[in-house]
């Protein structure tokens, strides 16, 4: 019998060849088997071929995969070969078992039989396992043994599992301890297989460092008796006690889903009943020296099973403590894992620590509250989306006040603290003088104490960070030979400041140079917290800092990678924003957070205001006056096109006035829906407050908007309305989407949907959201009709929606939880705007989802839909389509959407993912015909965030596929530019001396990004710091930071040239958005990667592209707009609005900040796309700068932001972005040389 083994980076190898070595000798069996290792089969392409070939051969087949199969690349072709053969397959999702079994042609009870001896495990039952597949393959006729039952559940203990008065010992033992004692869990088979080096280093440390260790084995599945869950429940409990502070698991995967027999979204953590914190130690399959050399740190198995999975139960993702080893034993080379020591002690220092605040009293705690300021401006303090930071810290003092932490003082409010932190000096010493400084700083750090923590850093780090910033301790943050800590000591909770991620003269060095280690002041401020304030627990406040964005490996970080320098052994909280789910999976991953997500800001309906108000009623006048008053249609119209004139209205659509006189009729239903598509957006009011429940109408508005998409079996608020009116809602949103349609009646039946949307929350409420009243609402005693789908709604908006917003005080709950040292509650993170309800309530662990199921196949059909309309839009203003495009992707909205970004890229490209039969796991893909696609292939490169590149390894190979998949088809040039493009460019490779197969690879990458284990643009930083002059400065920041090749081939090579190849045939850009609450000028990272993009195209290319802006909040029916429109509209609609003042004015210094925020995204914008009009910085500076009681507003809670404002202001003019009216200029000065003189008086 031939058989092939296919194997994850399994010990078990070991099992296979010891059982035919024994078969061989006793048996005279005629086998022949032979073993692949998908680790090296992945990467070496003659390893795939001999594998192929094996398995063409091979009358029988075993596949046992840690996750899913399709870490297996080209698994496709896998299937195709097998596929009818004997097969046995094994790994850790249900479906795919299923799924794989039903290309197999052995019968479900043989199956059964052969799993019997196979997890039983142990050179004896495998060679039971292999006669068994042998009778069944080939019909021999060996006699079995019955399957053992081996004790597989314990205490391990010493290199063996005790019995059982030995267990007893050890429980009574450890339960009268009163050192920390922590669990420890291993899996069977490894110690089955002596595969139990890094547990015993594990065990070994913990006791070198005090505390006693508890280690119990089992199986992972939902075992009867012997599986982890039933160990942990049956040996981390004596005489009904909980004898345990925490837990260490080394099996990887999810605990929970195993339990539960699916991977899904939401479950049931099976780690909330121990209530203790629970950490992940990372073990990977590569080497030592493969570890140290990669820039992951990981095989990308090892990450999900290590890393995705964990997640979900709510683990604390921590660092690799074991790489894996070849080792020979009686002749057969198997793998085991091998501890790497160092990793292993930083490990135990961590899980002890949070014991300790398991063990501590609260008045004895001492915790260090981290606000962001970055960039490192007054304005920016507590700089956190959607989050009222300063009122948010004054609830978390006032929370910690109430648990009996000890606080030597408070604070009126949140405004006071900012005020005092301001007064104390801060990371800006441009407003403070020295004495101030040194008066009311916190504390200091001494250069010799400083330069004592720098000697122990590793030699890489100490010569980095030297090459980089001189000797230490640097000159950043240094007084009188010190450097400083600024910040306030209260009790033993400290308030501090991130500090500045670099100094700011050296930010045009980044402009050159992508390799940016912290300097020295940073280093020497987390080493104080540490160290000298000896902090139990670090809070960091609000999405999000620059701690885990520092460079270093990108997942499973070494002694050298900075976030692990900074953070080290301390335990972490994080707050974070749910909705910005990809950065806070980033804090898990590389500063090992455990995350306390915060609600979304409220939000409501933009509506109109001032002249769009007033050109709303002449439009509606206008209706009428057709059909009633012919004769005044003239003047009415007239009145329009003055008003959409004089506010550059016509600018936004493109129409000039002359044209819009000569044909008024198609105009004005252009301007009609141009205003109703900005009355219908949304606009936050106001920001969030952790810990606090959204108070009155905030709470109902959000009620409201988080019940717009529907959920489950019901349709949206506003759609059951619709219903209920008699409407077809699918095809009142289809002619509303199209923009040269006259839609005056269904927007009249939208704009009637929404009050009484608004009506029926307000007459929920007065019910108290009690679903059983819903009959007696006074809407439905004069509305008998056609109501059962606005009940079904409203009574899922009673049950669902509002219960989970008003336990949004779960968020202090939690964080109380947290620094006890107990479990925070994991929840999946994202947009519950999205139809998503059921991500609330928040305080949660969040975590993100499989990316082996990426892109859904939801995900790739409104992928195909947004590619349609943009492909659309662009052919409906060029007679063509693109021949190229380039788009921003990033990981967080990869996450949130399932991938409806690679879904477009591939219908863009012309081929669709292939699945896992019956399941959801993609592995591969497969060409669309051209007959089918009914349009030219498109050529798409992509611009990945350092985030995706680190969270997606799978999906860059996947690109990687699909982009060979295509470029080397018998087809016309024209009808494929991939081909063309990748075919020239290899050409011109090989003319210049390169080798064919690397001419090949480098023409055929798609996939950029910044340098491994490095983040940004490099754009934003450089606006920042104003020294540049053109955008072709930031054009070329771009690509230094942008130009770097992710392939199967390579991993953040530098390939400037094929990355401006591409630039310079670009037509077309695109970033999608993907709900209503987040915008373009939200933040920095927009201009950053896209509007750099832009600049880098038109700088290459010669000419600024078409630039499209995609939003799927509504998956059913998507949306695109130009850059141009979609500017205005958010100008329009939510920055110009008064609603968004109004919120902000509640919050002070915060509110302030937020605008300061948009002026610089606004600035950033134009500086890199030049999609900002004249218009909009007068507007801007009228309504926050010019209104009298606006700028006292600002100048009260906020100074430094109404300096930075008008500074900024006035930079767009002196670079002619802005052509001011000379009064406006004159105006701007005033208030500037006002403001910088308050600042001085203010700093003395």
């Amino acid at each position: 019998m031939n058989l092939t083994g296919i194997f994850y980076g399994d010990s078990r190898i070991f099992e296979f060849k010891s059982a035919i070595k024994e078969l061989k000798d006793s048996e005279k069996i005629n086998l022949n088997i032979f073993c692949f290792d998908v680790i090296k089969v992945n990467s070496d392409k003659n390893i795939f071929q001999e594998m192929c070939s094996r398995l063409k051969d091979s009358d029988a087949v075993i596949m046992h995969f840690h996750g899913s199969s399709a870490h297996l690349q080209n698994l496709e072709t896998v299937i195709r070969i097998i596929k009818g053969k004997k097969i046995f397959f094994d790994c850790s999702i249900p479906e795919e078992i299923r799924s794989i079994m039903s290309y197999s042609s052995i019968k479900p009870e043989e199956y059964i039989r052969l799993l019997t001896y196979f997890k039983a495990g142990g050179t004896d039952q495998i060679t039971e396992f292999i006669k068994l597949f042998s009778n069944i393959t080939i019909g021999t006729n060996y006699i079995l043994a019955p399957p053992k039952e081996r004790k597989a559940i314990g205490i391990y203990k010493d290199g063996h599992l005790l019995n059982v008065d030995e267990e007893q010992k050890v429980l009574s033992d450890i339960a009268n301890s009163n050192r920390n004692i922590i669990g420890l869990v291993a899996h069977y088979p490894f110690l089955l297989n002596q595969n139990m080096r890094h547990v015993d280093a594990i065990i070994k440390e913990l006791e070198n460092q005090g505390a006693d260790c508890l280690c119990i084995i089992g199986r992972l599945g939902p075992q009867d008796n012997d599986g982890v869950l039933q160990a942990m429940e049956k040996y981390f409990y004596f005489n009904g006690k909980l004898i345990i502070d925490a837990i260490i698991l080394t099996t990887g995967y999810t605990i929970s889903s195993y339990y539960q027999n699916e991977f899904k979204n939401f479950i049931h953590s099976c780690f909330e009943n121990f209530n203790l914190s629970v950490f992940q130690a990372i073990t990977s399959y590569l080497s030592k020296e493969e570890f140290e050399n990669s820039p992951s740190g990981l095989d990308i198995a090892s990450v999900s099973l290590n890393i995705y999975q964990p997640e979900i139960d709510g683990q604390i993702i921590t660092i690799p403590i074991a790489a894996s080893e070849e080792i020979e034993k009686d002749g057969i080379v198997g793998r085991v894992f091998v501890p790497i020591t160092e990793r292993v002690k930083v490990l135990c220092e961590l899980v002890n620590r949070f014991a300790q605040l398991k063990n501590k009293k609260p008045q004895e705690r001492r915790v260090a509250i981290i606000l962001h300021n970055y960039p490192p401006r007054n304005d920016l303090i507590g700089s956190a989306h959607g989050l009222d930071t300063p009122n948010s810290l004054w609830n978390i003092l006032q929370f910690l006040k109430e648990e009996n932490y000890n606080l030597d003082f408070n604070f009126l409010n949140g405004q006071e603290i900012i005020d005092e932190l301001i007064h104390r000096g801060t990371n800006e010493w441009k407003w403070t003088s020295p004495e101030t400084i040194w008066k009311f700083k916190a504390d200091k750090v001494s250069s010799k104490t400083y330069e004592g923590w720098y000697k122990n850093l590793p030699e890489f780090n100490r010569s980095d960070l030297k090459q980089k910033w001189g000797n230490p301790p640097g000159l950043s943050m240094l007084m009188n030979e010190h450097i400083v800590i600024p910040g306030i000591i209260n009790g033993n909770i400290y308030i501090g400041l991130q500090p500045a991620r670099s100094p700011e003269d050296a930010v045009v060095e980044t402009y050159h140079d992508t390799h940016n280690p912290p300097p020295h002041s940073y280093l020497a401020f987390y080493k104080w917290i540490d160290k000298i304030f000896k902090a139990d627990a670090v809070i960091h406040v609000g999405t999000h800092g620059t701690l885990e964005w520092l460079p270093g490996k990108e997942i499973a970080l070494s002694k050298e990678s900075y976030p692990d320098i900074n953070i080290y052994s301390i335990p972490h909280l994080y707050i974070y924003n749910l909705g910005i789910l990809g950065e806070g999976m980033q804090a898990r991953r590389r500063s090992h957070a455990a995350i306390l997500s915060h609600l979304i800001p409220s939000f409501t309906d933009s509506d109109t205001y001032d002249y769009l108000h007033e050109m709303e009623e002449d439009l509606e006048k206008y209706e009428h006056a057709k059909q009633s008053a012919p004769s005044q249609q003239d003047t009415i119209i007239q009145d329009i096109f003055k008003l959409a004139d004089e506010h550059s209205i016509l600018k936004d659509l493109k129409i000039e006035y002359e044209d819009a006189i000569k044909n008024p009729e198609q105009n004005l239903i252009l301007i009609h829906n141009w205003i109703h598509k900005i009355k219908n957006s949304v606009v936050r009011d106001g920001l969030h407050i952790y810990g606090k429940v959204p108070e009155k109408k905030r709470l109902l508005q959000l009620v409201r908007g988080l019940s717009v998409i529907g959920q489950e079996d019901t349709e949206g608020l506003e759609d059951s309305i619709i219903i209920s009116l008699g409407h077809n809602p699918k095809d009142i949103r289809k002619n509303l989407s199209d923009t040269e349609k006259n839609n005056f009646n269904e927007y009249k039946i939208l704009e009637e949907a929404n009050r009484i949307a608004e009506q029926l929350i307000n007459e929920i409420n007065e019910i108290e959201f009690n679903e059983s009243f819903i009959d007696r609402l006074p809407f439905f005693q004069n509305n008998k009709s056609n109501n059962s789908e606005l009940k079904k709604t409203l009574k899922f908006i009673c049950r669902e929606v509002y219960p989970r917003l008003i336990q949004t005080d779960d968020e202090k709950r939690f964080l109380i939880k947290g620094l006890n040292g107990e479990f925070i509650l994991p929840g999946l993170g994202g947009n519950p705007s999205r139809g998503n309800i059921k991500l609330l309530p928040t305080g949660r662990n969040f975590y993100s989802i499989n990316p082996e199921e990426i892109p859904s196949k939801a995900a790739y059909e409104t992928g195909k839909k947004l590619a349609e309309i943009q492909l659309k839009a662009y052919y409906r203003e060029h007679k063509a389509y693109p021949k190229n495009i380039a788009i921003i992707v990033y990981s967080t909205n990869t996450m949130k959407t399932y991938g409806e970004d690679i879904g477009e890229i591939f219908f863009l490209m012309g081929v669709r993912p292939l699945y896992i039969k019956n399941t959801q796991t993609v592995c591969g893909v497969e060409v669309i015909s051209l007959e089918e696609l009914g349009r030219p292939r498109i050529d798409v490169t992509m611009r990945i965030s350092g985030l995706f590149r680190d969270s997606f390894p799978n999906l860059i190979f996947l690109m990687d596929e699909a982009v060979n998949a295509v470029a080397f088809l018998d087809e016309d040039d024209e009808m494929n530019p991939i081909k063309k493009n990748i075919q020239e460019t290899i050409k011109k490779f090989v003319d210049e001396g390169i080798h064919p197969d690397k001419a090949r690879d480098r023409a055929s990458v798609r996939v950029f990004s910044a340098p491994s284990g490095t983040y940004g643009a490099g754009v934003a930083n450089l606006i920042e710091s104003k020294k540049w002059q053109n955008f072709e400065d930031l054009a070329e920041a771009y690509i230094t930071w942008s130009s770097h090749a992710y392939s199967k081939k390579f991993h953040g090579e530098k390939d400037t040239r094929a990355f401006e190849n591409l630039l310079s045939k670009t037509d077309m850009t695109i970033k999608n958005e993907v709900s209503r609450e987040i915008d373009l000028l939200d933040c920095d990272d927009f201009y950053n990667y896209h509007g750099g993009l832009i600049a880098a195209v038109t700088a290459k290319s010669g000419k600024k592209p078409y630039v499209s802006v995609g939003n799927t909040a509504d998956i059913n029916i998507p949306e695109t707009m130009t850059l141009d429109q979609e500017t205005a509209r958010i100008m329009r609609s939510r920055i110009l609005n008064p609603k968004w003042l109004e919120g902000l004015k509640e919050h002070s210094y915060k509110g302030a900040q937020e605008i300061s925020k948009v002026m610089d995204n606004i600035f950033g914008w134009d500086a890199t796309a030049d999609n900002v009009e004249n218009w909009m910085y007068e507007d801007f500076a009228n309504t926050f700068l010019f209104d009298e009681d606006t700028l006292n507003w600002i100048r009260s809670v906020n100074k430094n932001a109404a300096y930075q404002i008008s500074e900024r202001l006035l930079e767009a003019n002196q670079r002619k972005m802005w052509d001011a009216k000379p009064e406006s200029l004159e105006k701007l000065k005033r208030i500037f040389l006002d403001m910088e003189a308050d600042l001085e008086s203010y700093g003395e």
